[in-house]
């Protein structure tokens, strides 16, 4: 009797606990919730305050942190805004920022009479692809035709910086700035001796002789062939690098990058100002100190009653004001049904099993395959535009979307592909399923290849006293191939299927370019095209930008009155959160723990720019993919 008593208070005093335990989670949910909630309202306020203004003036065009074709969908919670407001200051954090919803917001302040003209502000601006910088100077010419002027404003310029500086009427420098101009380079790191001597065995399997991404592995230096074919490249880029910002600033090529000792027999002239090497240069207009640029905007713009400056309203303001105002945003209209599909292919193509379903670095072949059959589903989409902007990725989830692909072309609609700053290899693949192909003429391109590599650490590992050990009833099922080494049976499989899809991908080209397999063989081999050469070759058929690809699916679709619909993918509030804090946490951990590094190392790290180096020494794939491809200004 006293043992049933015991049990029965134990089960009370346990139902009792349980009970506060839900009732405090109950409790901790809703505060937090409602800590939310007061969050979402206060930064609402912020958001709002002052922004009722009734003269713009100036258009701040002060982009911080990177270009990217599109930026993964975020909430009110997950935006860069909400995170500077909450955790960080605009400078601790790297915000990514759409193309598209710049150039919409430029093309919508061209025609705002409240927007008298604009200023450049970049100082905080890290990195762009060319593509997407020619595309944003093609919109600030467009400004300057509609009446309007523009100006730049820097204590220095990066080379990045400058470029779209150089579209400005006027430029403004600091005393003693600098403008970093410097040329285009590709280094990256080789592990051949540094892997012999940790005896670490890099089995490598390619076709294609100038397939360099497994060189890393297999050499001490750039090959020959790799050295050739990224300097042809890298040549043309700076020469359009040059030829832009003469033409801009007027000036000879030979003045915007002089020989080299030219150019040091001049700043020594000038007793090593930098500043008054420019002005002779005729690269920058005006010194900030001795002209006080802040009276000609206050004169040009009205003056601000909220900081006694001149009237503007930065780009991000606009961007949100203009995107409401305006239902038409990125050619989205409501007096048509959508009948284009924009989809982006943006990173490196991979499967459904990565961590990060969508974000800017990983195009998620479940996902893109998805929004493809959505938009042949749909009855009033008539052609889609497929904006990419990758270096490849495995054989196996480009062949999933080249799939989908066919499958929409098969229900007599069509595909446009729109090339940004790179797609190549397995973003090539992808291309051949399409009728129409437009590239800028600084898209890099091509890299027709395939490429596997396997580590095996059997010599390591014996050297340190460990063997893997056992029995297997076929040589193709041993133990761990990291641990036992390659026999010589799945070496040869694994060359068979490398070269397979190679033969496969051959095949692919030469049925959508018309072209034979020995002919796309010449231009094959992994070696990278840059768009003007691409074009000459026969791997694409027309030079242009997005408005190009516009145009084109409109020509073959027959449509009168364009409007798109952009296939963006939608985020729950469960995820958004998690997402709000879980990046926020990592961004703050790295700041703790990393002061010490420089401020370029950081924003690397925070934004990581190339993730793709994981995931090729794990042959679960063959994969096509172009990993010295991803070249920029900065």
């Amino acid at each position: 009797m006293l043992s049933f008593l015991n049990f029965f208070v134990f089960f009370l005093r346990s139902f009792f606990y349980l009970f506060t335990l839900i009732r405090k989670l109950i409790s901790f949910f809703l505060n937090f919730l409602f800590l939310i909630i007061l969050i979402f309202i206060f930064l609402l306020y912020l958001e709002n305050k002052g922004f009722n203004k009734s003269d713009f003036g100036a258009l701040l065009l002060d982009l911080n942190g990177v270009i990217l074709d599109h930026v993964p969908s975020e909430s009110f919670l997950t935006s860069n805004n909400f995170n500077q407001k909450l955790f960080f200051s605009q400078d601790e954090i790297i915000r990514k920022n759409s193309l598209f919803e710049i150039i919409h917001s430029i093309r919508e302040a061209a025609k705002d009479r409240k927007i008298k003209g604009m200023v450049l502000k970049l100082d905080h601006l890290i990195d762009a692809d060319q593509p997407s910088l020619r595309y944003i100077g093609k919109c600030l010419k467009e400004f300057k035709k509609a009446g309007k002027p523009i100006f730049s404003i820097g204590e220095n310029y990066s080379q990045l910086q400058y470029y779209l500086s150089s579209f400005a009427d006027k430029i403004y420098i600091s005393n003693y700035g600098k403008i970093d101009i410097h040329g285009i380079s590709n280094y990256r790191m080789y592990y051949k001796d540094f892997l012999e001597k940790l005896k670490i065995k890099s089995h490598i399997f390619r076709a294609g002789k100038y397939k360099s991404a497994v060189e890393p592995f297999m050499r001490n230096n750039m090959s020959h062939e790799s050295k050739e074919n990224h300097f042809s490249c890298l040549r043309k880029l700076w020469k359009d690098y040059l030829r832009t910002v003469s033409e801009n600033r007027n000036i000879k090529i030979n003045d915007v990058f002089p020989e080299i000792n030219s150019m040091i027999k001049k700043i020594k002239s000038n007793r090593g100002n930098i500043t008054k090497y420019l002005m002779d240069q005729k690269l920058v207009d005006y010194v900030i100190e001795k002209t006080n640029p802040e009276e000609k905007f206050i004169e040009k713009f009205g003056l601000s009653r909220d900081d006694n400056q001149y009237n503007r309203i930065s780009i991000y303001e606009y961007k949100n004001d203009s995107t409401r105002r305006n239902d038409k945003f990125l050619g989205k209209r409501n007096d048509f049904p959508s009948n284009i599909a924009v989809i982006f292919v943006q990173g490196m193509i991979s499967g459904g099993n990565e961590e990060n379903y969508e974000n800017s670095s990983i195009a998620n072949s479940e996902n893109i395959v998805k929004k493809i059959r959505q938009a042949e589903s749909d009855p009033n989409i008539r052609s889609l535009i497929l904006r990419i902007n990758s270096p490849g990725g495995t054989v196996s989830d480009s062949e999933k979307i080249r799939n989908a692909l066919k499958s929409f072309r098969k229900n007599k609609k069509f595909v446009v592909v729109s090339m940004g700053g790179m797609a190549t290899s397995g973003g090539y693949w992808i291309s051949t399923e399409s009728d129409r192909i437009i590239a800028d003429q600084t898209t890099i391109t091509g890299s027709i290849g395939v490429f596997g590599v396997v580590n095996t650490f059997e010599s390591s590992l014996e050297d340190i006293g460990i063997r893997c050990d056992g029995i297997s009833t076929t040589p193709l099922s041993q133990g761990p191939i990291e641990y036992t080494g390659i026999n010589p049976y799945l070496s040869e499989i694994l060359k068979i299927s490398v070269d397979h899809n190679y033969e496969k991908f051959l095949k692919y080209v030469s049925l959508s370019r018309k072209k034979n397999i020995q002919d796309v063989r010449t231009i094959a081999n992994g070696r990278i095209w840059i768009g003007s050469e691409a074009f000459k070759v026969g791997l694409i058929d027309q030079l242009g930008d997005f408005d190009d690809a516009i145009e084109a699916a409109m020509k073959i679709s027959n449509i009168e009155h364009p409007s798109l619909e952009w296939m963006f993918s939608d985020t729950s509030l469960m995820e958004n959160l998690i997402d709000l804090f879980s990046s926020n946490i990592k961004n703050l951990f790295i700041s703790t723990i990393i002061l010490s590094q420089k401020k370029e190392t950081l924003e690397l790290m925070r934004y990581g720019y190339n993730p793709y180096d994981k995931y090729i020494t794990n042959f679960n794939d063959c994969y096509a993919i172009c990993l010295h491809c991803n070249i920029s200004y900065k």
